[in-house]
């Protein structure tokens, strides 16, 4: 394959654009002044950054959505993998291991999957 000049000119720009863009928003914390400080209220906030996150990326696969109804029936909420998370949240709740959380979760999760719910 024959590349021209502009074609890498543009895929550094574009690489170099990511990296700045991952970068700086996760190192501005540490170039910032030191006597710049973060409120109160934002420095609580943030403590709730990983679970969001995290929440954020399972949810969405829990609900199964059916694109010929605008309704959100029963059979799309109530399936093996919202089971499966929902045992794994109470697992978690009860005794605060995520170790037990993940495996109970994923046993629960095949179990029913290998079980008679479809």
């Amino acid at each position: 394959m024959n590349h021209t000049s502009a074609e890498w000119l543009y895929f550094l720009l574009v690489l170099m654009g990511l990296f700045l863009a991952t970068l700086l928003p996760r190192s501005a914390f540490l170039l910032l002044p030191s006597r710049w400080q973060l409120p109160p209220a934002a420095l609580e906030a943030l403590r709730y950054a990983p679970i969001a996150a995290i929440a954020a990326i399972i949810v969405p696969d829990l609900i199964v959505w059916r694109p010929s109804s605008h309704d959100l029936q029963l059979s799309s909420v109530l399936n093996v993998k919202t089971v499966a998370a929902l045992f794994a949240a109470l697992l978690h709740w009860r005794f605060a291991n995520m170790l037990g959380t993940i495996a109970g979760g994923m046993a629960v999760f095949w179990l029913l999957r290998w079980g008679a719910w479809f």
